[in-house]
């Protein structure tokens, strides 16, 4: 990383260092890999941020418990211990992380907002009041689909930001004032906000993001170029212009969206169940980025 501290130096370093996350996002990069392909699922995951993993054809795998193949699949990818966010590891607050992971399903929204919900969620990463690049690493487990709606979309963040600072490098300055970006626990008001940027650079000079745009738990600067810059991202995240920085897929059961948390974001649209049908989904949360297969594991 250049180490006379011009902060666009360090944006046009990071953006020399990450060529892969500037590629159009296609349909393509949605189609599954099989967990007997590990060497492949790393590979797709290096060159886009996310991958769809699937394990149906892995019985010793499909078998178990929803936290025990999160967990699992954390070890064969070296991502060390399951993370509990910090909004959630006061006692108070166990009952929606079990072992490591939570049950997303639709019910009683007065418990949790968003794990409870069937309506449908807006762009975020996850580890809302987190450190700046606690949460490297997100898994999303599908054990039921809904049987209308739900779809999931991954955003290409630093994509984005790479065209904003092509169009105008001052605006995507203003992603990295350390008051751009506030967010706050909706579900649990007692927990100090948090505010910082909406992007930064890891050790190793990459850009990497805490970029969530959804008004139940984020507030944006009113600075004017912090707002000019957000407009961009709004459109530029969810346009179909080429390249494209935005995929919406189903996950079926037995499929796992791992994502590069610090990366990328996701959003979910609302979706339908019945008594008899319902949807179960389960997260888990890493610290580690996922760079390689763990040989021990594997």
């Amino acid at each position: 990383m250049p180490k006379d501290g011009n902060l666009q130096s360090k944006i046009e370093y990071a953006f020399s260092i990450q060529p892969e996350r500037f590629r159009a996002y296609a349909f393509s990069d949605t189609e599954s890999v099989s967990a007997n392909d590990l060497e492949t699922a790393v590979e797709k995951y290096k060159e886009t941020g996310f991958v769809v993993l699937d394990i149906n054809n892995v019985t010793d795998l499909h078998s178990l418990p929803p936290h025990t193949i999160l967990q699992t699949i954390g070890g064969i990818f070296d991502l060390g211990p399951l993370y509990t966010p910090k909004q959630y590891s006061a006692k108070e607050r166990e009952q929606f992380y079990k072992k490591g992971v939570n049950k997303i399903v639709a019910g009683d929204t007065k418990l949790h907002s968003n794990f409870y919900s069937a309506s449908n969620q807006k762009i975020h990463a996850d580890g809302t009041l987190d450190p700046f690049n606690a949460v490297r690493t997100a898994m999303l487990y599908c054990v039921k689909p809904a049987i209308e709606g739900g779809e999931n979309s991954v955003f290409n963040l630093v994509g984005a930001l790479f065209d904003l600072h092509k169009e105008n490098p001052k605006l995507a300055e203003a992603l990295f004032q350390r008051d751009a970006l506030t967010k706050f626990s909706p579900s649990n008001p007692s927990l100090d906000e948090v505010t910082d940027s909406a992007f930064a650079f890891d050790a190793e000079g990459r850009i990497i993001s805490r970029y969530s745009d959804s008004e139940e738990y984020c507030r944006w600067s009113n600075d004017p170029l912090v707002q000019e810059a957000l407009k961009f991202m709004r459109e530029r995240l969810i346009s179909s212009d080429e390249p494209k920085r935005n995929v919406e897929f189903k996950l079926l059961s037995g499929q796992i969206l791992i994502m590069a948390n610090n990366q990328v974001a996701h959003s979910r649209k609302a979706f339908v169940q019945s008594d008899n049908n319902e949807r179960e989904m389960w997260r888990a949360l890493f610290a580690k980025d996922l760079t390689a297969l763990s040989l021990e594991a594997y």
